[in-house]
């Protein structure tokens, strides 16, 4: 794929060149500091870290995590700076504790796993998206929901 880039919206709706040579951008998280940015780059087989600068950029982009199986999809973070992913083409949610190292692996009746959330009242149930289901082809992509011992962060807002 030709390499893409990484962008911040800012409002009014400019954006912002943060990093270049992206080869498949996904999924998004902050640590709960906000120092950190997580970032799947689907291809490379890896989540990326990237220090966040007090102007609101990046730097000293570094492998964070690499994925046991398949690629590299949505992202979640949740409240201890673990960070849940979505393994897309490995039919599983992986959680790296904060350092980086594979904490949980959980296997879904699905082998396209896209994408994943924290919801609810006390923000511990993890949904998760998938584009396909083995148990029934035919009802296609599913939402999936698991309790979490570790509730998840909130997705910032967004104002434009």
């Amino acid at each position: 794929p030709i390499p893409g880039s990484l962008f911040r919206i800012d409002p009014p709706g400019r954006a912002v060149k943060l990093w270049d040579g992206i080869e498949v951008s996904n999924g998004l998280g902050l640590s709960p500091d906000r120092k950190h940015l997580y970032h799947s780059d689907s291809p490379t087989g890896a989540v990326w870290v990237y220090d966040v600068t007090h102007e609101r950029g990046v730097k000293d982009r570094r492998i964070f995590a690499k994925m046991p199986a398949g690629w590299p999809d949505g992202l979640a973070v949740d409240a201890q700076g673990g960070v849940w992913v979505a393994a897309f083409r490995a039919g599983e949610v992986v959680h790296f504790s904060k350092d980086g190292a594979v904490a949980t692996r959980i296997k879904l009746p699905a082998t396209m796993v896209t994408s994943l959330v924290f919801g609810g009242r006390d923000m511990r149930d993890l949904y998760v998206v998938t584009a396909d289901n083995t148990d029934d082809p035919n009802r296609k992509g599913t939402i999936f929901r698991a309790r979490a011992d570790v509730p998840g962060l909130p997705v910032p807002k967004a104002n434009f």
